[in-house]
């Protein structure tokens, strides 16, 4: 049975820096626009094009399927996104967000809100080794203590 490992180890967030005057907050379902290749913000039913600053950017292009909460200016067909949190990874659950540890030890995540490190377990660690330094997003079954069997993850920010 998958667990949420948020409800354990507290609630996972992909944010830049807050506060702007005239933003506010629209919650919606990350998307592409095939059609006009756009990334769009789906918010009941409304299709939003989506605009941001270029690191935003790419990180909400590796998010179709996530729904967030973005920040920023909302108009009739576009929001400029200033920022956001991640509310479910696109599998559905409530992700765990940070960098991707690789020592002695093993791989672990340091969880961008508590600043613990979290031992990952499971098949992903074969391609996660790779990505030290890297910010991703991981959902999965609380295994032990600080133990996560990841179901899925996703990169948000490349290793540097």
């Amino acid at each position: 049975m998958l667990l949420l490992a948020v409800n354990l180890l507290g609630c996972a967030a992909a944010r830049s820096q807050g506060g702007w005057a005239g933003s506010r907050v629209t919650r919606g379902l990350v998307e592409i626009d095939a059609a006009r290749s756009v990334l769009v913000l789906v918010v009941a039913g409304d299709r939003l094009d989506i605009r941001a600053g270029s690191e935003l950017m790419a990180r909400l292009d590796r998010l179709p399927g996530a729904f967030i909460a973005a920040t920023g200016q909302r108009a009739e067909t576009t929001i400029d996104v200033r920022d956001f949190e991640m509310l479910e990874a696109p599998d559905g659950l409530a992700p765990l967000i940070g960098d991707i540890i690789v020592d002695q030890s093993g791989v672990m995540l340091e969880d961008e809100v508590t600043g613990r490190r979290i031992v990952l377990r499971g098949e992903a660690l074969l391609d996660l080794r790779k990505k030290h330094r890297a910010r991703v997003w991981v959902t999965g079954a609380v295994v032990g203590p600080q133990v996560l069997l990841i179901a899925h993850w996703g990169l948000l920010v490349p290793a540097p």
